[in-house]
């Protein structure tokens, strides 16, 4: 498309730029309590144009006031309609440099606000931490914002000017965690305790904190246990059309949702879609169990293999009263850690489906369904673990994910995992992590990798070549040289085929 000659403004006048509404979650009740604006751009001759290629376009030719112009009256509707039907958060778009540059910009936001049945409430304005306030001008703009009850927000916290500064202008109340930060803490000890700093911080000042980029119920227990209160991400969803907005608040105002034909059918009043047909999706076993009906409400397929029975069904009505006291025992410890504070356990099981013993790792998650009141715990197991722990060099200790977890270039040279992922290549008689290193994932081509692949893991044991078939959850990485994967991975029980029977 580097050829090709587009205008945003055109595409301005001509109404091809629209609104979608990212919801933000409360991490502790998974209450909705708010939506950021994001203005799209769909061409009719061209197709979908990103933000990134746009935005610059619009800055470039000084013009953005045209797009905030837009998304404000679009995010105005929204948020009165949302009003009449109960909704009581919060509504943010961004504003750009060249806004807060703008004279006149406070006036303008306040004729607009004139035409709006609720005038500034429920509004906020994100400032990226980009943009220079030094001057009179924005300043003078942010206290006149601030003066007419619009909360001030700022966006990409601690990735721009001086933070502290900005702090002590006494008129604003909340940052926004950028997605670039979040996005290393699963395996970045610097990223980790940058993003812990800056909860910490908001909550001493006062201020709100909402972490941008959740995509993985590992990231979103990750954030609990940091402290953070509320999120937004691919997770919860990837945006919703203005037209559809109202609709889908009503069914997910506690991030529930209505039953989707292709997965089973899960009536709680907690997850989003967008959750459900993530786990379902998942090639290990995953369910729910109600510590209050002491049954397994919900489950994936793979979960259903794990308990040998042909549908959820079949599996809600078995009787777990007969269970072993070991199990009732630990049961019991899992709801009294619950209640406790903890909201993620990490532990090694045995289950025995049809008597017969199955050894799994276990990451177990609390959720409260809001609807029975009931508490919930996900349950996502991953078999043929062993409980050996290595002390070699090459596990790096910063990598705390509790799941089977590597680095790999695109090349497939694996060149970092955690200990997890050493237990689980030990059940395949791998001698050492030595070994390991001489052979990689096979992965896909960069430019095409989807967020989920098929393929094998190769090694060397004993002058060998050793095989198997994985299911991988990719997520690209930047920082091996900008071209490599985090890989969540787990085996399939082929061992020559390409992982899809």
């Amino acid at each position: 498309m580097s050829l090709i000659k587009i205008d945003p403004v055109e595409g301005i006048q001509r109404g091809e730029f629209y609104t979608i509404f990212e919801p933000q979650i409360h991490l502790s009740t998974g209450e909705v309590t708010g939506f950021e604006a994001l203005a799209r751009w769909h061409s009719p001759e061209y197709g979908n144009i990103s933000p990134a290629r746009f935005i610059p376009m619009l800055e470039e030719s000084g013009q953005t006031y045209l797009l905030t112009r837009l998304v404000l009256a679009q995010t105005l509707d929204a948020r009165d309609q949302l009003y009449q039907h109960g909704f009581t958060g919060q509504l943010s778009i961004n504003i750009s440099p060249q806004d807060l540059e703008d004279s006149h910009f406070a006036r303008d936001v306040a004729i607009a606000l004139e035409k709006s049945a609720c005038l500034s409430l429920g509004l906020t304005f994100e400032v990226t931490e980009s943009a220079s306030i030094d001057d009179m001008v924005p300043k003078a703009n942010l206290t006149e914002l601030f003066r007419m009850g619009i909360k001030l927000s700022i966006d990409d916290f601690w990735t721009g000017f001086s933070t502290l500064d900005r702090a002590k202008l006494n008129v604003f109340s909340e940052v926004k965690i950028d997605h670039s930060i979040v996005s290393h803490a699963l395996d970045d000890r610097v990223s980790l305790a940058g993003v812990s700093s800056i909860i910490h911080l908001a909550h001493n000042l006062g201020w709100d904190c909402v972490v941008e980029g959740i995509e993985s119920l590992h990231m979103q227990n990750m954030m609990v246990n940091l402290g953070a209160q509320r999120a937004q991400g691919y997770l919860y969803s990837r945006g919703i059309d203005r037209s559809q907005l109202l609709d889908w608040y009503q069914s997910n105002r506690f991030l529930g949702a209505a039953p989707h034909d292709a997965l089973p059918s899960f009536k709680s009043e907690y997850f989003t879609h967008d959750e459900r047909l993530f786990l379902a999706q998942k090639h290990n076993p995953v369910w729910v169990w109600d510590f209050d009906d002491r049954t397994i409400s919900w489950a994936n397929n793979a979960a259903l293999a794990f308990w040998e029975v042909s549908s959820l069904t079949e599996l809600q009505a078995r009787d777990f009263e007969d269970m072993s006291n070991d199990v009732r025992i630990r049961l019991q410890s899992m709801r009294l850690r619950f209640d406790s504070g903890e909201r993620e356990v990490n532990t090694s099981w045995t289950f025995y489906p049809n008597g017969n013993p199955k050894h799994a790792f276990c990451v177990m998650s609390y959720r409260k369904d809001r609807g029975s009141q009931h508490d919930l715990m996900i349950n996502e197991c991953f078999e043929g673990f062993t409980q050996l722990k290595s002390q070699d060099r090459f596990i790096d200790p910063s990598i705390n994910i509790p799941v089977p977890f590597l680095k790999a270039t695109t090349h497939g040279d694996i060149i970092q995992l955690n200990r997890h992922a050493h237990l689980l290549l030990a059940e395949n008689d791998i001698g050492s992590l030595a070994d390991l290193l001489q052979r990689g994932l096979v992965l896909p081509d960069e430019d095409s990798a989807p967020a989920t692949c098929y393929g094998q893991i190769k090694l060397i044991y004993q002058g060998q070549e050793k095989s198997f078939a994985v299911a991988c959850d990719l997520t690209r990485i930047a920082s091996i040289n900008g071209r490599g994967y985090a890989v969540v991975f787990t085996p399939i029980n082929n061992e020559t085929g390409d992982g899809r029977g």
